[in-house]
């Protein structure tokens, strides 16, 4: 009897140009303005040396993210000569773990040898107009201090959170946005500058001031009550700090 071969043999196809890991889909679910965003993707470059094509896309996502958010600090550390090769810069006032730091087998090589130019055109334009910008925010805040503006003050504290933020200075950021409770009149107010104040803390690794805040949060029972999202952000970064304590089964559950 003759068997169509047609019909029994198996093709086995294997389609080699689909990547293993979808740098784009995975980076993507975080804020696109967030500190978050630039120290997963050099945790990725970190330990992608051997993967040039992700490697790569790390260092354009985040150039891009500098450039287009004025994140001046950022950009020097990673494509600054001061980024030594075999290095993976950091904020120098984030406590790194000792598997996230610089001397761990892993590294990353210096953005110049992937083609990356060190743009001090873009560096001095920035540093610019960002000095106008803060005049105008400190002028701003002499005037609502001198009308005793409690609305107003807190607003430009704020602003100054998210202008230092942008530009990567996290420290004097959370300075300011911690200030800016001083002059909150209401719960939701004082909820809003508590989360603002955790997210810093946790991009920071100050685990105990994000504690803290969870504290403060949490007695604006009005919120946690009505309002679902302030809730479950709440319950994450307590989770991150039970993380950091590795209380993995805490984590776990608050994570649910």
């Amino acid at each position: 009897m003759e068997i169509d071969k047609s019909t029994t043999t198996t093709t086995t196809t294997t389609n080699t140009s689909t990547p293993l890991f979808d740098l784009e889909s995975y980076i993507s679910r975080y804020d696109k303005t967030s500190e978050t965003k630039l120290q997963r993707l050099l945790f990725i470059a970190k330990h992608s040396s051997a993967q040039e094509d992700i490697l790569k896309s790390c260092y354009e996502m985040m150039e891009d993210h500098c450039r287009e958010h004025g994140n001046v600090k950022r950009y020097k550390e990673i494509f600054g000569p001061d980024h030594k090769e075999g290095e993976t810069p950091t904020d120098a006032s984030i406590a790194t773990s000792t598997t996230d730091s610089p001397s761990s087998s892993s590294s990353s090589p210096h953005p110049s040898t992937l083609g990356f130019h060190y743009d001090t055109a873009f560096l001095a334009e920035k540093e610019s107009s960002s000095a106008h910008q803060l005049d105008n925010l400190e002028a701003q805040l002499k005037t609502a201090q001198v009308h005793l503006t409690k609305d107003s003050v807190r607003s430009i504290y704020l602003k100054m959170g998210e202008f230092y933020k942008a530009r990567g200075e996290l420290r004097e950021a959370l300075h300011k946005v911690k200030r800016s409770q001083d002059y909150c009149t209401n719960h939701r107010q004082n909820g809003q500058v508590c989360l603002m104040v955790i997210e810093l803390g946790i991009d920071l690794r100050f685990y105990n001031e994000v504690r803290i805040y969870i504290t403060k949060a949490e007695h604006t029972s009005d919120l946690l009550s009505n309002d679902s999202e302030f809730a479950s952000k709440l319950a994450a970064a307590s989770a991150l700090v039970s993380l950091s304590e590795s209380h993995y089964a805490d984590a776990a559950l608050k994570f649910a």
